[in-house]
């Protein structure tokens, strides 16, 4: 977990390059562990090496074949990388098996979205944040975005939202490195 824990602080100073090398470390010296792929391919996108970061999610999916955000990932990673029609039809299909989990739905919206099909991403990121745990920020937060993205590429306005501040209960378990934790989140007006 140490060369992890330097991956992330290494990104978080915006040393993005020196991040991966302490990442390539954590995965020789801990090849079981799904989080450092899963880190890599989000650092890895986010740098525009959409190819590589397609490598490290289907490294972390062997690992980890059920972990969303590693879903998530990889399907972005397809879009980025130009292929399009294979993160549509590999997001329909992981929707199709898993139709009671957000991520499927969220990576089926990024990917139709990406593919210049905002009506249609609307309608699964839309799904997506419905299905979205309560009290998942990130997911939630995720979705709403993914919302606003095909809205505004459609002409429209985004929905205002509402941030509020997080605290987690200290019931809340941690979360495992490579996880979301963020401290604010979006959410719908409650009713009132």
């Amino acid at each position: 977990q140490g060369w992890s824990g330097t991956a992330q602080a290494l990104a978080a100073l915006g040393r993005p390059d020196q991040a991966l090398a302490a990442l390539a470390e954590a995965v020789r010296r801990h090849r079981a562990s799904p989080w450092s792929h899963l880190f890599a391919a989000r650092l890895l996108l986010e740098q525009g090496r959409a190819a590589a970061a397609l490598e490290e999610a289907e490294a972390g999916l062997l690992l980890a074949p059920h972990q969303p955000e590693l879903g998530v990932l990889r399907i972005s990673a397809l879009a980025a990388a130009g292929r399009g029609a294979d993160a549509v039809a590999a997001a329909a299909a992981w929707r199709a098996e898993r139709p009671d989990l957000a991520a499927a739905h969220l990576a089926e919206g990024l990917a139709l979205l990406a593919s210049g099909r905002p009506e249609a991403a609307l309608s699964a990121c839309a799904r997506a944040a419905r299905l979205a745990p309560s009290g998942s920020g990130e997911p939630i937060a995720e979705a709403l975005a993914c919302q606003d993205a095909a809205r505004a590429r459609l002409g429209a306005t985004p929905q205002p939202r509402r941030a509020i501040i997080h605290r987690p209960r200290v019931s809340e378990e941690v979360q495992p490195l490579g996880a979301a934790s963020h401290t604010t989140r979006s959410r719908r007006p409650a009713q009132e």
